[in-house]
This record gives structure tokens, C-alpha cells and sequence, in this order.
């Protein structure tokens, strides 16, 4: 992982703990706007971060005229000290996104003498396959989000 992907995932962390506010609303400052990015339909938040510099998350939609499915991170952007705009997208191939969603299944010792998670042994298939494959909802949660 790159040193800027990483930044930026801390950022989506950052994100996801501003717009999960007790309230039931988006926690104070942070904005939302359906827009298009890159020729998606997402919803994009922004904030400030705590030196006053804007921050933004656009997050791919399920639907709305998008191929496959959404609810990852397709762009983010950050301010410098000195102004200037830096702005990540998600690589043409490989993934898409930022941001999945992974759980890993635990290994497990078979009588064989082998060890591997039952979806690669059983059913020769990964045990986490990546978030974009799985179909995402556009109702907001119960926090507002």
C-alpha cells in the first residue's frame, strides 16, 4: 500500500467516525451532496479537518445508473498547508475502490494435515472476496448516514 492510499484510508476511517454521530444526523460540519465523479453517481461528504483544510470521500452508489455495485470509495481528496488540492481516484482496474469491507475466515488444521479456511478447501474459493462484488443498500442507517 502506498504511503498517499494509506493517508487517504485513514481519511475514510476519519470520515466514517465524523458521520456516525449519536444524534441520529451527520455530525456538525460534515456535508453530503449526490453529484458525479468520474462519470459515477456517489454521494460525497466533506469536512474540515482540524487544521481548517476541506477533506471529501465520494462514495460509488448501488444503482442510480452505475454498472455493478457501489458503497466503496471511488475518490478522495485532501488540502495541503499551502492550498493545494490533491485528489485520488480509484485505479481503472484491479479493485475500484478504496475502502472494502474484509473479514477473513481463521485457518483451521484438517485431518489431511493440512490448514486452510473452509472456503478455500472445501470450496476453492476466496474467503473474503472483495466488497464491490456484493450488492450494497441505499437506505440511510440509523444514524442518518
Amino acid at each position: 500500500m502506498t504511503p498517499r492510499r494509506h493517508l487517504l484510508l485513514g481519511s475514510l476511517v476519519f470520515a466514517g467516525l465524523l458521520l456516525c454521530s449519536a444524534s441520529g444526523a451527520l455530525a456538525d460540519g460534515v456535508t453530503h451532496q449526490v453529484t458525479s465523479i468520474n462519470g459515477l453517481q456517489v454521494d460525497r461528504y466533506s469536512w474540515h479537518d482540524t487544521r481548517g483544510l476541506t477533506r471529501t470521500v465520494s462514495l460509488k452508489q448501488e444503482g442510480n445508473g452505475n454498472p455493478g455495485h457501489g458503497g466503496y470509495a471511488i475518490q478522495m481528496t485532501y488540502q495541503l498547508n499551502g492550498g493545494q488540492t490533491i485528489t485520488v481516484n480509484a485505479d481503472a482496474g484491479g479493485d475500484g475502490g478504496f475502502g472494502y469491507f474484509v473479514s477473513h475466515e481463521r485457518f483451521r488444521d484438517f485431518t489431511d494435515g493440512t490448514s486452510d479456511t473452509i472456503a478455500s478447501k472445501i470450496f476453492g474459493v476466496d474467503d473474503s472476496p472483495l466488497g464491490m462484488a456484493s450488492q450494497s443498500s441505499a437506505a440511510r442507517s440509523p444514524w442518518g448516514i
